[in-house]
């Protein structure tokens, strides 16, 4: 008996996030289960984004799901080194190439664009300083923001929540490492955070951001509700911006600022002008309870 055919569905994170995209791929996944249990052919949907999962699980009966994710350190450093003997022909010390690593991670693209590089720590450092500048152009806090910014600013805050959650349980990692490094102790390779789905929303306070973060690539979430930064470049991006001098103190200030706005929007004013010299204003308040008050 043949092998059934296998055909792949690329990007479907592409499709627009609506009610026609959504019955557009539950079409496709319905011809899937049924070429499937035939044994006709095989529909691989690969996906960036989040949301299609949930959307196909619901009736998956023939569905599987496998997560791929970035190099570990010692895969990392061994790609890299082949890498580096096949674009330049030579190979720096493991160092170096382990200084590069701590800011591009095990993303295969980035080891490409930093192996093809004449200086891989130079070119690690401008992929670092790129990601900072693109993330800050897209979550940036703006101080004492105006009102018609106040939705934006609510994302932005509410997105460095969790990164600045993400940069602290990596800082923990590291004390902990050396730690055990200090005390002659094999400590385990140092990994990009993790924090659960449900954890997150806790954090951010508002669930409903988690999905744009994932969209622009901020953070990844898996098929598990795992939620982690989308790559080791972009923690060294946030981390970056988190430890800068006066950044608790901003995000402060933004949080309030919109609470303060939030405060204004619930508050309507009564201006009264009297018409002759003596008047009074008698005003009587009614609370559920039918009890009157008398200012």
């Amino acid at each position: 008996m043949k092998k059934p055919l296998v055909l792949v569905l690329n990007n479907a994170h592409l499709f627009a996030n609506n009610e026609d995209s959504v019955l557009l791929l539950l079409q496709l996944q319905q011809r899937a289960e049924a070429w499937a249990e035939s044994g006709i052919l095989t529909l691989v949907f690969s996906t960036d984004d989040y949301w299609p999962y949930p959307l196909l699980r619901k009736n998956g009966n023939r569905f599987q799901v496998l997560s791929i994710y970035d190099l570990n350190p010692q895969e990392s450093l061994s790609a890299l080194r082949r890498l580096r003997q096949k674009m330049k022909g030579h190979v720096e010390e493991d160092h170096i190439l382990e200084q590069a690593l701590q800011d591009i991670g095990g993303r295969l693209s980035y080891m490409a664009r930093a192996g093809r590089s004449n200086d891989i720590l130079e070119a690690a450092k401008n992929m670092r300083e790129n990601e900072k500048a693109w993330l800050l152009s897209r979550i940036g806090l703006i101080p004492d923001c105006d009102d018609d910014v106040m939705d934006e600013q609510k994302v932005c805050a509410s997105s460095w929540l969790l990164l600045q959650e993400f940069v602290k349980r990596y800082k923990a990692q590291e004390e902990e490492y050396l730690r055990l490094k200090e005390a002659g102790e094999s400590p385990p390779e140092l990994t990009t955070p993790t924090i659960s789905y449900y954890e997150a929303r806790q954090i951010m306070t508002r669930p409903d951001f988690l999905e744009f973060l994932d969209t622009v690539n901020i953070v990844a979430i898996d098929a598990h509700h795992v939620v982690r930064p989308d790559s080791t470049l972009m923690l060294r991006a946030a981390r970056e911006v988190v430890e800068e001098e006066g950044f608790e103190e901003l995000l402060t200030n933004v949080r309030e600022r919109i609470d303060e706005i939030e405060g204004l929007h619930r508050t309507r004013e009564l201006i009264w002008k009297t018409s002759e010299e003596g008047d009074t204003l008698k005003i009587v308040v009614e609370d559920g309870k039918k009890q009157s008050r008398i200012y």
